[in-house]
């Protein structure tokens, strides 16, 4: 397990990386004809529930603590999630979010978090970043006015709905639903990408989009299947 201080001294390397991809990524996003789904004002402050978790994992605490992560734990926006090797992590992002699955060796930082705003009701911006390891989801549709974005080193990808996973390199795999992905290469030009399935579809960078085999599609349903230990 990645100690509080490595993660620090990583992130701050990535700053500035992580600036361009993102801007990247929007001027990207707004090529495309897709709806609005960035919250016009800013929400209330909200938060995430650990679901259920399998062997460990840890909190890096946005106040600078670090505690062994439980079942109940009440996550806040710039706290860090870190699972072990053999690990599994269930959060539980919102109703229509959904649950995200860490996988073992996983970190996770939970970028912005709000609930609600004026005039939209039920609206919610999260926003995500996968420093190492993979993730799982399910979502239900997002709606106007709200966002569900997951970041990785070298890209961003606009979670619209269904069910997918995506890792540190920008590898994303889709069995059901919508996401946009932008990837912004080492070298080369930065490109969009729409996955919609089914059928499943996967996304590498340096093959673009592409059918998900079979046995692809039916590993990312199978690991998401089991439910983690809630106590």
């Amino acid at each position: 397990m990645n100690s509080s201080l490595s993660f620090g001294q990583n992130a701050a390397m990535n700053t500035s990386r992580s600036t361009i991809v993102q801007l990247c990524a929007l001027l990207l996003f707004a090529s495309m004809s897709i709806p609005d789904n960035s919250l016009g004002a800013e929400g209330q402050p909200g938060s995430v529930k650990v679901q259920g978790i399998l062997g460990q994992a840890q909190l890096l605490k946005v106040d600078g603590g670090t505690v062994p992560l439980g079942p109940g734990m009440v996550l806040r926006a710039g706290d860090v999630i870190q699972s072990s090797k053999g690990s599994a992590v269930d959060l539980h992002l919102g109703e229509t979010p959904g649950t995200l699955r860490l996988t073992e060796n996983t970190t996770v930082v939970l970028d912005k978090l709000t609930a609600g705003t004026a005039g939209t009701a039920g609206s919610f911006d999260v926003e995500l970043s996968v420093r190492a390891g993979e993730v799982l989801g399910l979502a239900k549709a997002v709606p106007q006015g709200s966002r569900f974005e997951i970041k990785v080193a070298n890209g961003i990808a606009q979670i619209l709905e269904g069910r997918f996973r995506i890792d540190a390199q920008a590898r994303c795999v889709l069995v059901e639903g919508k996401v946009l992905l932008a990837h912004v290469p080492q070298a080369g030009e930065p490109s969009a990408h729409a996955l919609q399935a089914p059928p499943a579809v996967f996304f590498a960078p340096g093959l673009g989009v592409q059918p998900a085999p079979k046995d692809l599609a039916r590993e990312i349903v199978n690991q998401m299947r089991s439910k983690l230990p809630r106590r």
